[in-house]
C-alpha cells in the first residue's frame, strides 16, 4: 500500500482527507505527498516545525522540508493522545544520518 493510500486510511472517508489536505494548504502548511512519503508541517513561529501528518520514509520526508528550525514536534491524537511533543531537530536528523537541511 502506498504512503497516500495509507494516509487516506486513516480518515473517515478520501473526501474527508482530501478535504484537510486543502484546509492546512490554506493555513499555510508546507504539503508534500508523493507514492513512498506523505508529509504536511507547519513552521510553528519560526522556532519548529508541527507534524500534522507524516506516513512513510522518514528520511525522504526530513529531506524535503523547505528550511531547517530547532525543533520538531507532533502528536498521536489516532492513539489518543492530543499533546504534542517537540524534540530536537538536529537529533533527529542525526539519527536518519543527515548532517542539515538546505534552505531554499
Amino acid at each position: 500500500m502506498s504512503a497516500i493510500e495509507q494516509s487516506i486510511a486513516m480518515w473517515p472517508s478520501p473526501e474527508v482527507f482530501w478535504n484537510d489536505v486543502r484546509k492546512w494548504g490554506e493555513m499555510g502548511c508546507y504539503v508534500h505527498i508523493r507514492p513512498d512519503f506523505c508529509v504536511c508541517a507547519k513552521d510553528v513561529e519560526g522556532r519548529g516545525w508541527y507534524i500534522y501528518l507524516a506516513v512513510g520514509d522518514m528520511e525522504h520526508m526530513l529531506r524535503q522540508l523547505p528550511y531547517e528550525l530547532e525543533f520538531i514536534g507532533w502528536d498521536r491524537e489516532l492513539r489518543g493522545c492530543r499533546n504534542p511533543r517537540y524534540y530536537p531537530l538536529k537529533k533527529l536528523l542525526a539519527k536518519c544520518g543527515i548532517s542539515s537541511i538546505p534552505s531554499y
